[in-house]
């Protein structure tokens, strides 16, 4: 988004995600809204609980005016004044530093409205706060991370099935793991030839639509020391990686 039009009321706005709400999310959140002007930064919304956020600030001494919204659309002409919340309360109890299933359904919760609000039309993009994943297995949760309950949710209202890839963005270099929360140990055995080539798919795709590369040069690394020293530190890559 160029950063001239980033304060257009007709540019929509990003949802951020509340997160873990005893973690730093909240923290993050609010500093990023003090950081607004100084950054440069795109109009947003949290979606989450402003007692949250209210508790998080006075905690951390911040003088940080909140409003609720009702609608993301309202955004534009609150953000510089004060940091919108589109509220999804749920009953819940959290202390700092302390994680707890309790607030399992609202971390969950945040995810989803903001995933409804892009099919939507009604946000432009999704940035997540931190979540405690082992907090949400032990409330039921069954997605490995963000990356995939995301792909569950856009299967879930597109019907279609979806392929996550997980893309780490800098300036000048862009990174994607191939086999995203894969334990260590079970890398090598995940691999496949067709597991490479359609990720460098959604890879070649992403480079041309969202950063409007005309010819992307996609490397992909070797997994053993050398890339295998010609079958001597492991033939994963003679036998998987190179056919792919």
């Amino acid at each position: 988004m160029p950063l001239s039009t980033i304060n257009n009321s007709k540019i929509l706005p990003f949802a951020l995600s509340i997160g873990e709400p005893s973690g730093i999310g909240p923290e993050i959140i609010l500093k990023s809204w003090m950081a607004r002007s100084e950054q440069k930064l795109p109009v947003f919304f949290v979606v989450g609980d402003e007692r949250i956020l209210a508790k998080t600030a006075l905690k951390l001494g911040l003088d940080i005016p909140l409003q609720a919204v009702s609608c993301p659309s309202e955004t534009g002409d609150i953000f510089q004044n004060a940091l919108p919340v589109l509220n999804i309360t749920h009953d819940m109890d959290f202390e700092f530093g302390i994680p707890s299933t309790h607030t399992a359904a609202l971390t969950l919760g945040a995810i989803e409205k903001s995933v409804e609000l892009i099919f939507d039309h009604k946000a432009a993009g999704l940035v997540t706060a931190p979540i405690q994943k082992s907090i949400l297995y032990a409330a039921g949760f069954t997605c490995p991370g963000h990356t995939e309950y995301l792909a569950e949710l856009c299967k879930k209202i597109t019907s279609a099935p979806e392929m996550p890839v997980m893309m780490l963005v800098s300036d000048k270099l862009r990174v994607v793991p191939l086999t995203l929360h894969t334990p260590l140990v079970q890398v090598a055995k995940t691999i496949t030839p067709d597991l490479i080539h359609r990720t460098c798919e959604k890879i070649n795709a992403a480079l041309i639509q969202d950063f409007g590369l005309k010819n992307p040069r996609i490397a992909v690394a070797g997994l053993n020391p050398h890339a295998g020293e010609s079958g001597t530190m492991g033939n994963e890559e003679q036998l998987v990686i190179t056919p792919a």
